[in-house]
């Protein structure tokens, strides 16, 4: 049966021996979850080979193949977490190297905005944290 070389549209990145891989579709996760995978048994193995190969065939959901080979990745503790460009850093205190973090028992009043333009990124983060 005729396979196709299809692409997720973000990588995975799992450390195997050592080594950082970033996995772009369901063929390169076929060829390492048949490799070097060092746990080829369980449920979500089994699963993530199965989605991988019918997403190959056209015969399955891409997404779906890629959900699996995460879970695949997890169970076998390969997957290697990456930050999101950005994500932090726009969220700092000033004059501090930690990001934000709200406290879950303490409500941040929201402030009345009295401009009369469109407000910039750094602007409704002023607006909506008091210190």
């Amino acid at each position: 049966m005729k396979t196709y070389v299809i692409y997720w549209t973000a990588s995975v990145a799992i450390k195997l021996e050592g080594e950082l891989i970033f996995v772009d579709g369901p063929l390169q996760a076929i060829e390492l979850l048949e490799g070097d995978w060092p746990d080829k048994s369980g449920r979500h193995y089994l699963t993530a080979l199965r989605e991988c190969e019918l997403a190959c065939r056209l015969r399955g959901g891409l997404g779906s193949s890629r959900e699996r080979f995460v879970a695949a990745a997890l169970a076998a503790h390969v997957l290697e977490p990456l930050p999101i460009p950005g994500a932090v850093e726009e969220v700092r205190l000033a004059g501090s190297s930690a990001p934000f973090l709200p406290d879950a028992g303490h409500a941040v009043p929201a402030q009345a905005d009295t401009s009369d333009g469109p407000q910039t990124k750094a602007a409704l983060l002023n607006n909506s944290c008091s210190l």
